[in-house]
Parts: C-alpha cells; structure tokens; sequence
C-alpha cells in the first residue's frame, strides 16, 4: 500500500523528526530531485543502484553533468555524493 501523502516535505519532515543527523537521499538519478534535495537541505546521492537496471537508468556522471547544466547552483550551494561503481564495456 502507499500513503499517498509521503511526499518530499513528508519525507524530509519525517526524517528530522528521527534524527538530528545529516541526511543523505540516496538514489537520486535526476537533477530536478538533486534541486529538491537542495531546497529541503538535504545532501543528494547520485546513484544507480548498482548497475541493476544498467541499461534503463543514467550513470551517476551522466546525471552530474546534466545537474551542472541545468541547474548549477546546486553544486554551488550543496555537497553531492556521487556513488560509481559499475561499468560495462
């Protein structure tokens, strides 16, 4: 089932309430979600899950460098994890 009100600020909010640590989203494979995670003061997580799915989803520079082009203040205003680790040839 999902709860259809678990949304970004849910989300963030819902974290907060359990910890007083940094939080990292991790998974992000988007830069409109990396700005999100700016805007929530949250650190982004630039992941591919392991290659599972390597042909459906961006390779984590792939998905930095669409970030430094469409929205490069958040490179600027935040750290960004970036999580590589599997590479096909």
């Amino acid at each position: 089932m999902m709860w259809s009100g678990f949304d970004w600020p849910a989300a963030i909010k819902w974290l907060r309430d359990l910890t007083d640590l940094p939080i990292a989203i991790k998974g992000i494979q988007s830069w409109e979600d990396t700005e999100l995670c700016m805007q929530y003061g949250v650190y982004p997580w630039i992941y591919n899950h392991a290659g599972r799915q390597l042909e459906g989803v961006p390779f984590p520079l792939e998905t930095l460098i669409e970030i430094r082009n469409r929205c490069p203040m958040v490179i600027k205003k935040c750290d960004i994890i970036v999580d590589d680790g599997v590479t096909r040839e």
